[in-house]
């Protein structure tokens, strides 16, 4: 229903000075010729006083909503209830995942610092622990250990027929120098490091 500025001053119970700076902030629409409807008026969250501007309303209006309309409020605002509940929900889960990214790095960055304070020979120690033979393959493990039973410098082709080892050995042998598990002791003559 359209109502004079007046009237729904007198509806919403407030000045009209208090209702023109309401429409000036934007807070409640007015239409091109001035009126302002009710529904603007639930919208903005005011509540209607039935009683006080009913006399001021154009004969044959009635400010009393029928049933339909009230239902069709209450479930608009149990739809807004509903949607707002679960914006709160979004914004806390946001917020604990943001909390976590942060505490994750914040470790990240403390384990950063703690590497880069380490001296120089503790961090031999740590490229050492990464090279235990648990970090290698099998077939590596079997190498080094024979390897070390045999207490003598060793061919490829020696430790491939010992083992049996279905791929050539002298591979496996030379990326193991590479991690620093074995050593060359002259061309084709390998040893535990």
């Amino acid at each position: 229903m359209k109502l004079s500025k007046v009237n729904a001053a007198k509806l919403i119970g407030v000045s009209r000075q208090t209702l023109y700076a309401y429409i000036n902030s934007g807070r409640i629409s007015a239409d091109p010729e001035g009126t302002i409807d009710t529904a603007e008026l639930l919208r903005a969250g005011f509540t209607l006083r039935q009683g006080e501007c009913q006399n001021d309303v154009e004969p044959g209006r009635d400010l009393t909503l029928s049933h339909v309309q009230v239902d069709t409020y209450r479930e608009i605002i149990e739809l807004l209830r509903q949607q707002l509940v679960e914006a709160q929900e979004r914004e806390r889960a946001a917020r604990e995942r943001e909390a976590l990214l942060l505490h994750m790095l914040r470790d990240a960055q403390q384990q950063s610092q703690r590497l880069l304070a380490l001296p120089k020979q503790a961090q031999a120690t740590v490229s050492v622990l990464r090279r235990t033979p648990s970090t290698v393959p099998e077939a590596w493990e079997r190498i080094l250990a024979f390897m070390r039973r045999s207490n003598r410098p060793l061919r490829p082709v020696e430790v491939q027929e010992a083992l049996g080892l279905a791929t050539e050995a002298r591979y496996s042998m030379k990326r193991m120098v590479k991690r620093g598990l074995l050593r060359r002791v002259e061309h084709g003559l390998y040893e535990p490091s």
